[in-house]
């Protein structure tokens, strides 16, 4: 089942709240858990009241559709580093990452710092991996 409300209930964005509330009750009369034993419809009934409660409140639909904006613009961004990049990392930014250990091993056998960074924070990567790769524990 799509997460998109508007798909669930079968309308468009700029639908106004007549069209909503006439949307959501036929798919409620079709798929109403007193009328059919599917458990699809269930599912089809569920989602369908989530949707109609949300988009049928002004201040839930502009909530909504501000987050989905977000996700849709996070959504093409890391397409768009992904093509980018042909789906790994940039080397050059993934250097940094391994100096912090290379100076600690320089220190237990050379007796001193080979860099004189002081050591990074903390570092944020985003792996975009397949349910294979997943599975076998990801990795870059």
């Amino acid at each position: 089942m799509p997460d998109n409300f508007y798909i669930i209930l079968g309308i468009s964005k700029n639908t106004d709240e007549d069209m909503i509330k006439s949307a959501y009750r036929k798919i409620i009369n079709d798929c109403h858990p007193d009328k059919s034993d599917s458990p699809g419809d269930l599912k089809r009934f569920l989602a369908a009241r989530e949707a109609y409660e949300t988009l049928g409140d002004d201040k839930k639909r502009r909530d909504y559709d501000q987050s989905q904006a977000v996700l849709a613009r996070k959504s093409r961004r890391s397409s768009a580093k992904t093509r980018e990049t042909g789906g790994r990392s940039r080397p050059d930014k993934m250097r940094g990452v391994f100096s912090p250990y290379q100076d600690i091993i320089h220190m237990l056998f050379d007796g001193k710092r080979t860099s004189s960074d002081p050591l990074p924070e903390d570092y944020y990567i985003e792996l975009i991996l397949s349910s294979e790769e997943a599975r076998r524990g990801g990795g870059f």
